[in-house]
């Protein structure tokens, strides 16, 4: 189900049914909303704010590399994965087939969060000013902090680390640090797959 399909569909039950033509605002609303329901529904109101914050600052930087301006483009865009070269969603959620919003209750929070914030009702906190990315490390795996080598953490809200790329001298060196710090870990970590310690194994019976 694609982006056009999801938001008309959303869109005709939050009019009753009553189709009229559906204004920007409205449409970005919506995507805004399915973002924040997708990836921060179980958090605080504090998680569910981070996660506009970054998506809604995204919108604001105009960029290529996020989608541009529009929100419904920044939530459904793809990108290319630093670490594999692979072609992915910037959202996960947004792969494969989209199960539409189940918990009505969690959903009509996600939207009270999205509308306030594209009004510009809630003002990015201070820790959060320049964060672009979020990862939940616990089920993006081991090394899944490496998605964001060269990145700066800033915070930690909920399940998710906040980062944004370095401004500063001292935010290069941390950002140089953490990249050096992935590098060597992805090269352990394929040093250290079945197949090759099988072949180890192999090898030392034979010495």
């Amino acid at each position: 189900m694609n982006e056009f399909f999801i938001v008309l569909f959303l869109w005709s039950i939050l009019s009753g049914g009553m189709f009229h033509p559906m204004t920007k605002q409205e449409k970005e609303t919506l995507c805004l909303a399915l973002n924040i329901y997708k990836e921060s529904r179980g958090e605080s109101l504090e998680g569910q704010h981070a996660v506009l914050h970054v998506t809604m600052g995204r919108a604001r930087d105009n960029l290529v590399e996020f989608g541009g301006s529009d929100l419904c483009k920044v939530v459904f865009h793809k990108t290319i994965r630093p670490t594999d070269g692979k072609m992915v969603e910037e959202f996960s959620w947004t792969e494969g087939e989209i199960i539409l919003p189940r918990d009505k209750k969690a959903w009509r929070r996600a939207l009270k969060v999205a509308r306030r914030g594209i009004k510009g009702k809630i003002p990015v906190p201070p820790k959060l000013v320049g964060a672009r990315y979020f990862i939940n490390e616990a089920a993006a795996g081991e090394g899944g902090r490496c998605f964001f080598r060269g990145l700066v953490k800033v915070a930690t809200i909920g399940s998710h680390d906040y980062y944004k790329k370095p401004r500063t001298l001292g935010e290069a060196v941390q950002a140089l640090r953490g990249r050096e710090y992935c590098l060597a870990n992805l090269s352990s970590s394929k040093k250290n797959t079945p197949a090759r310690k099988q072949k180890k194994k192999r090898f030392a019976k034979r010495t």
